[in-house]
C-alpha cells in the first residue's frame, strides 16, 4: 500500500489497517523538505515516536502513538498533523519514503 500526504492539501488524512514492514507511506518531498537526507531521500532519523505530542523535540516527524496523530514539524517550527493513523503501531521511520 502506497500513500502520497500533502500538509495542507485536504485537512487530516486517515489511514486504517497500516502494517509496518510492509506497507509504505509516501510523502511528497517538495512539501516535507525538512525530511530529506544525504541522495535527496527519506532520512528515517527525522522520524519519531511519542507517547504524547511535543513540539520541541530533534525530529520532524512525529507519530504520536497514545492518539495515532502524526505531525510535521516544518522549518518554522510549525507542527501540521496531517495523517490519522491507529494508536500503538510499531512503526518506524523505514516505513516512509519520499517522492
Amino acid at each position: 500500500m502506497l500513500n502520497n500526504f500533502v500538509p495542507g492539501d485536504s485537512g487530516v488524512d486517515s489511514l486504517t489497517d497500516f502494517t509496518s514492514g510492509q506497507d509504505k507511506i509516501q510523502l511528497d518531498a517538495n512539501s516535507f523538505d525538512e525530511l530529506i537526507g544525504p541522495g535527496d531521500t527519506f532520512n528515517p532519523d527525522e522520524f519519531t515516536t511519542l507517547d504524547e505530542f511535543a513540539q520541541n523535540q530533534d525530529a520532524n516527524l512525529v507519530y504520536d502513538s497514545d492518539q495515532g496523530l502524526m505531525y510535521y514539524i516544518d522549518a518554522d517550527n510549525n507542527a501540521i498533523q496531517f495523517l490519522q493513523l491507529d494508536s500503538n503501531l510499531d512503526i518506524t521511520g523505514d516505513d516512509f519514503e519520499t517522492i
